[in-house]
């Protein structure tokens, strides 16, 4: 195996290249750039997919740009009578074959080798590339270039998962949780790759373990007030709760949990519902959670439970639901909205103060500083599915919801129409996805999944290592080269 070697090597291949000789970066980095800027940006030949049918044409100089994470194992095979070359781009996304190299060569990874084979372990996650070219550098050459990679362990067998703030927890398959990304540890941390998630070492095994009173069955998370609240449902029917990296403690609700939500309301086994809030208490320089009075239905069952840092929505039997303050002290009386023949309520859904619930074909939604009233309209007519099987609402305005076919949706509120939901295709993942976990804020937007086989996928903003992929690389989901297969699986360990 070969490892990638210093800037000179691919220097030296691209002068032979141009008929010149070698140039020394150092005193012709202004030649150098003349030289290779027009050559790399004309030459390149597109995406080089690991597994597909190898890349061939005929050319003197050609480029092949592929994504990689760090972890991977790369091998690159070219046939041909050709010399080949890889190197790596460091801005990401913004990339011109070759400028983003000319402009920051003391942080490229170049290599030239004669064709052949490579094995590249990925260092540094971002866009590679794969330059090939004649020897001379005069006649045209024949080439076909293809590759294959080693993806990074990815734990599967995962119950449950949640994101919040700058933070993201699993449950893994025998009841340990794990949480990654920004860790307070009593004052934050002061370099990002500090946070476990930002670097390798710090995933697998090394992901970070929370000690809890017993096995947790699932998570949940919110962010009141920027910090990560978070609530484990455990095997014994309890809930256990902290802030931060505070110590989980159980709280004192009125019946064993069947499920909770957002880190602060649980469905209770009786289908009754309770929610808590967390009180800075200064004698003890400490959050102390506190609970309401629970929520009842009699005779009704709850279908499911959303909550936001202000508002609850429970949707009960006979599509009926019922939404209120988070931490109403009576039980908010159910209300109906008038439904189609046929159509049936599927999902509730809350985001701010902003809430509503989805059927069959449409979103009816409200708002209760807008429409004190409670009056419902029909907001669209038509879904892309007849059902969602989850709904996650960050914020006033923006639903993601999950197909039973598992593909994304994503769904928000058009502009020139406030209330009205407009719906557009989420990312790829490369998996059908389970359930959904999303947080939205000014600075910081990054949704977790659970996709098939339990695996979990981050994307989105990095910060403080919240994607848990051991680096520091935003996965945008309007870049289709970073997700799909490209998105790696969490490597939580065991």
């Amino acid at each position: 195996m070969r490892s990638i070697s210093r800037l000179g090597a691919l220097t030296m291949l691209l002068g032979s290249m141009a008929c010149e000789p070698a140039l020394d970066t150092a005193t012709d980095a202004p030649a150098l750039t003349a030289m290779t800027r027009t050559r790399l940006r004309d030459a390149a030949r597109g995406p080089l997919r690991p597994g597909a049918a190898p890349l061939t044409g005929r050319a003197t100089f050609a480029t092949f740009s592929f994504w990689a994470n760090v972890g991977e194992t790369f091998h690159i095979d070219v046939a041909g009578p050709t010399t080949f070359a890889v190197y790596r781009t460091v801005d990401y996304p913004d990339f011109t074959p070759g400028v983003a190299w000319l402009r920051d060569r003391d942080r490229a990874f170049p290599l030239a080798t004669p064709s052949g084979a490579l094995d590249l372990v990925v260092e540094h996650t971002g866009y590679h590339h794969v330059a090939v070219g004649s020897p001379d550098a005069v006649a045209e050459v024949d080439y076909a270039v293809s590759s294959t990679v080693t993806r990074r362990h990815e734990t599967t067998g995962v119950k449950s998962v949640a994101s919040a703030s700058y933070r993201g927890c699993a449950v893994l398959a025998g009841g340990t949780l794990k949480c990654w990304g920004f860790a307070w540890k009593g004052e934050a941390l002061s370099a990002p790759e500090q946070h476990p998630g930002a670097t390798m070492a710090s995933m697998g095994d090394a992901t970070p373990t929370v000690a809890l009173p017993a096995n947790a069955e699932a998570v949940s998370m919110a962010a009141p007030g920027g910090s990560a609240q978070v609530a484990a449902l455990l095997e014994d029917g309890t809930v256990a709760v902290w802030r931060d990296d505070a110590a989980p403690a159980r709280l004192p609700l009125a019946g064993p949990a069947k499920r909770v939500v957002r880190g602060s309301c649980a469905v209770l086994a009786d289908e009754r519902v309770q929610c808590w809030e967390a009180r800075w208490d200064a004698t003890t320089n400490a959050y102390a959670f506190v609970t309401s009075p629970p929520w009842s239905w009699p005779g009704r069952q709850v279908l499911s439970l959303t909550a936001s840092d202000a508002v609850a929505c429970v949707l009960l039997d006979g599509d009926n639901f019922a939404c209120a303050p988070l931490h109403s002290p009576t039980t908010p009386a159910p209300s109906s909205v008038a439904l189609a023949a046929g159509e049936h309520v599927r999902m509730a859904f809350v985001g701010g103060y902003d809430y509503g619930i989805v059927t069959d074909a449409a979103v009816h939604s409200n708002d209760f500083f807008v429409n004190s009233a409670r009056t419902w309209t029909r907001r669209q007519t038509t879904l892309p599915a007849p059902a969602f099987v989850d709904v996650a609402s960050p914020a006033a305005g923006l639903v993601s919801a999950v197909a039973p076919n598992g593909e994304l949706w994503l769904g928000s509120h058009e502009a020139a129409k406030p209330g009205v939901f407009s719906w557009r295709p989420g990312p790829a993942l490369g998996a059908p996805v389970q359930a959904i976990s999303v947080h939205h804020s000014m600075a910081n937007t990054h949704t977790c999944a659970l996709v098939e086989g339990g695996r979990v996928k981050c994307f989105g903003s990095y910060n403080a290592g919240q994607l848990g992929l051991g680096d520091l690389v935003s996965r945008e989901p309007s870049d289709p080269e970073v997700m799909g297969e490209n998105l790696p699986a969490l490597d939580l360990g065991n």
